[in-house]
């Protein structure tokens, strides 16, 4: 397929989305490569995937629940102590406390390289 066709097709379906949700906030994910700071202001790219994804951030990264949740999860389990509950038991924990974070539903639009 052409970029140009994909290009297209990525923007109806971003289209369809924004239709569909109208209440739901935008988020341009850009890929890290292509912001790498060379002290310019400007950067080319091009218009990725989009879909409805919930969203958290710690102020250092943002999540994308759907890719990042399991591994949250084990960080936290992890980092636990048992104080007599089992590994499960942790764990139950460690998702339980990953699900009461601030998650945002939100479009999410794949900016990366042409």
């Amino acid at each position: 397929m052409k970029s140009i066709d994909k290009q297209k097709e990525n923007l109806k379906h971003l289209m369809m989305l924004i239709d569909n949700n109208p209440e739901l906030t935008i988020y341009p994910m850009v890929d890290s490569e292509i912001v790498a700071d060379d002290g310019f202001s400007w950067w080319l790219a091009g218009w990725g995937s989009a879909s409805i994804e919930e969203v958290w951030s710690n102020d250092e990264k943002i999540y994308i629940r759907s890719e990042d949740e399991e591994q949250l999860v084990e960080e936290l389990w992890e980092g636990m102590e048992l104080n007599g509950l089992s590994d499960d038991q942790l764990y139950d924990l460690a998702k339980e406390q990953v699900n009461q974070y601030e998650w945002k539903t939100v479009i999410t639009v794949k900016i990366g390289k042409l």
